[in-house]
Formats: structure tokens, sequence, C-alpha cells
């Protein structure tokens, strides 16, 4: 039996793109990795980031477009979605994750004191 299911965190790496379909509203946005990896030549940990592409739909995307920011951490249950188009002649394909349940902690923005 297969089972689509994956879990991951990290933070926004851009304003979230609020879309209005015929169909549904979409939200998209990409979620950036850390992951720690022993550098091959230096033999020092480095840091080595996975970018993931997250889409939220309906009634949450909307709700979620006025809350989250780039730079927020937030914790994205979902499962992938592969998808495949043609453009100009080329075909183009791409791996994303549609989010099911999505958790996340507002960052506190510095409020600049006023001289």
């Amino acid at each position: 039996m297969a089972q689509n299911s994956t879990d991951f965190a990290g933070n926004i790496t851009a304003t979230p793109e609020l879309r209005h379909t015929g169909k549904t509203d979409v939200l998209n946005f990409c979620v950036a990795i850390n992951e720690r990896r022993r550098d091959a030549e230096s033999d020092e940990w480095v840091d080595a980031p996975v970018f993931v592409d997250v889409a939220v739909f309906g009634k949450r995307a909307v709700a979620l477009s006025e809350r989250l920011e780039k730079g927020m951490f937030v914790v994205v249950h979902g499962r992938l979605a592969f998808s495949k188009w043609v453009k100009d002649g080329q075909t183009h394909s791409k791996l994303s994750v549609v989010a099911d349940d999505l958790h996340f902690v507002k960052t506190k923005k510095r409020e600049e004191a006023v001289a």
C-alpha cells in the first residue's frame, strides 16, 4: 500500500502569492529547510538549504494569505503533488507539496526607536 505524506519545517523565503482562479483560491510560497552537511573539501559542517514549493487551496488559502509573511517559521504537513506542462514547445515538470495542515510562529518585528 502506498502512502503520500510529508512533514517538514523551515522559513518562508518570500511573500506568499494568492491567486484567484475560476474554481478556487491558491496560495503559493516557498519554504527553505536548512540541512547540515559535512563539506567534502574542508571537512567542516555547512548549511545546505533545500527549497520546497508549497500550495494551499480554498478558504484556508485566503485566510493564511493575510497572516503568512516572508521569514516566518512554518511546520507543514501535506502530500506530494507532481505537475507537468508544455511551454514554448518544452515539457516542464515540478514536484511540490499541497499543504493539508500548517502551523506557524509569527516572528516579532523590531520597532525602530523614534529619536
